[in-house]
This record gives structure tokens, sequence and C-alpha cells, in this order.
């Protein structure tokens, strides 16, 4: 699906029947994904405050500022709306979580640096700013080198 068709299909999800701060920030967001003043009047004709003079007027005078295309899709996604251009199927999970019977069946750990790093898998240094992450990066990496 291309974007104009995901796009026009966002605002379909959105209801029309809305405040007029609304319908101008809706009409903002749609014009900022490249639909058009047709799709922008159509849609508007589905509330009560529609006229079709007006759209044109205001469609014309809606440029850039904030507004970006994807608070048209923020805005459907709110009004609870699927998005077409995501397929229906999840991308399978590329890591794998183990049931406690897996992890017992694992063989112990080796550590590259005991407790800290291991020689397979993965390793994560976190803490706040300035608390001496790099620092023991560097230690430990030349503590590894100095070592068979």
């Amino acid at each position: 699906m291309d974007e104009l068709s995901r796009a026009l299909s966002a605002l379909n999800a959105i209801p029309s029947e809305c405040s007029n701060e609304t319908w101008l920030q809706v009409g903002l967001a749609a014009k900022a994904a490249g639909l058009t003043l047709e799709d922008f009047t159509t849609w508007s004709s589905h509330g009560s405050n529609s006229d079709e003079r007006d759209c044109a007027q205001v469609w014309r005078s809606l440029s850039g500022g904030p507004t970006k295309a994807a608070a048209l899709f923020k805005m459907a996604f709110a009004a609870g709306w699927k998005d077409p251009g995501k397929g229906s199927t999840k991308a399978p999970l590329r890591f794998h979580l183990l049931t406690p019977d897996e992890l017992d069946r694992l063989p112990p750990v080796r550590w590259l640096v005991r407790g800290v790093l291991p020689t397979e898998g993965i390793g994560a240094i976190f803490g706040p700013s300035g608390s001496g992450k790099s620092f023991l990066v560097i230690d430990l990496l030349a503590s590894v080198a100095s070592h068979d």
C-alpha cells in the first residue's frame, strides 16, 4: 500500500464529527500527508459542520507549521485505526526467551571476566552519566588483552 492510500485510510478513520480546532488539525495533517482538497472535503462531508466552500477556503490557507503527516496517523490510531500498510503478520522474534526448564539445562557460564563478562552471549554496562562506565570498559579490555 502506498503512503497516500495509507494516509487516506487514516483520514477516513478519524470521526469527521469533531470540534473546529480538531477539524483544522486534521486538515493540516492531511495536507502535510499529501492528501488533496477533494479527500479533505469528502471526509468533512460526513460531519455536521461541513461546507464545501469553507473546506476549500480553509484548505488554501493551511500551510506548513508544526503539524506533520504523523499527526494524521496519531489521530487515526487514537480513533481505533488499524494500519493496513503494516499487514497483519507479526515479524518473527529475533530472540527466544527460555523457559525455566531450558535455563536449568544450560551448561554453566564460562567467564572472560568472572561475574562480569561472559565468553559467549551479551553483556551490558549501564549507569548514570559520569559514573565511570567508559573507564571500566577500558580497564576490562586492557585486562582481557593482557591475559591469555
